[in-house]
């Protein structure tokens, strides 16, 4: 596999399309709306995407798109979303690392919702412990965060010396999260992408993002980070503003990078890419990839059209 070239695209068709004919029909749209675009432009540019696709369609859209050898998508990365099992499947509808591996996977979404449900986020058990605290404390604390251009506030720092508790996490939680972070192994050991999903409405705070990365790549090896992706989609709340939150993008990116860069170094922080799943559109990519601190972009809505999904490839290049 060569190298991801920047920045990275993915588009996650979940359950859509229906059936493998309305997959190729959206892809022939998408060629067609793409090669229109360019032609309007002198510098040449081809797609660079990785789709995710349901299982089924994998093999026969590779398949596919390898006998459209003048279209403007043999750059496209074909995955799936998740799987079941490592090794093999006993189970009924049930699929395999190794099986989606043997039909030409070359990336696979594993999201952290498929172990944490929704009514049970990363939350947070308090645990009492006796611990002196003093405001000189808590304001020098505040100034080294800001230092480090982390994005703690103060009501936060003034809570938590309120609290004189520390925290813990709920073991049924972590089980989940070894049993994902099983699945990230498994899948770059395998020479496979891996691209682990984050929502924020997983998360029970924003400090949640560091707990969630510590514990499901601290037993990756670093030399496998050059595959990994780390993809933070924003509270489904920011979907109904018109614009994306630049601030929280980068924040979000800041905290991510620093907690590899906590466990592992910067320069092994550095092979891992980050991406943004916000309300992207061709308006606003551009923004995104700029001054988001971002590698790329994931569009997880399955309402966007070929039309627009062409647009905003187009304007990200």
């Amino acid at each position: 596999m060569s190298k991801l070239k920047l920045p990275i695209i993915i588009s996650n068709w979940k359950s859509n399309p229906k059936n493998l004919l309305e997959a190729k029909t959206i892809l022939q749209k998408l060629d067609k709306e793409f090669t229109s675009l360019q032609k309007k432009d002198k510098k040449k540019k081809s797609i660079d995407l990785l789709l995710a696709v349901p299982s089924p369609f994998i093999y026969p859209i590779q398949t596919f798109l390898k006998e459209k050898r003048n279209s403007k998508l043999k750059n496209i990365l074909i995955g799936a979303q998740n799987f079941d099992n490592t090794e093999r499947s006993d189970v009924n509808n049930s699929i395999s690392l190794t099986q989606l591996k043997s039909v030409g996977t070359q990336f696979v979404i594993l999201n952290d919702s498929d172990i944490i449900s929704e009514n049970e986020n990363l939350k947070f058990i308090p645990e009492k412990k006796e611990e002196k605290s003093s405001n000189r404390f808590d304001a020098n604390r505040l100034l080294m965060e800001r230092l480090n251009g982390s994005s703690i506030k103060i009501e936060e720092v003034k809570q938590e010396s309120k609290s004189k508790e520390t925290t813990k996490s709920n073991p049924l939680i972590i089980k989940k999260l070894e049993k994902l972070e099983e699945k990230i192994r498994a899948t770059l050991e395998n020479g496979v992408i891996a691209i682990f999903f984050i929502k924020e409405d997983n998360l029970d705070n924003f400090k949640n993002i560091s707990e969630i990365i510590k514990k499901t790549i601290k037993n990756i090896h670093y030399n496998l980070f050059d595959k990994l992706i780390i993809c933070y989609e924003p509270s489904r709340e920011f979907f109904k503003v018109e614009q994306t939150d630049m601030e929280d993008c980068l924040e979000k990116t800041i905290a991510i990078r620093r907690s590899i860069a906590n466990m592992f170094g910067i320069d092994s922080a550095k092979k891992v890419k980050i991406l943004y799943s916000g309300k992207i559109n061709e308006n606003n990519v551009k923004e995104i990839l700029k001054n988001g601190g971002v590698d790329g972009i994931f569009i997880n809505e399955e309402s966007i059209s070929p039309e627009v999904l062409a647009k905003v490839i187009y304007t990200a290049k």
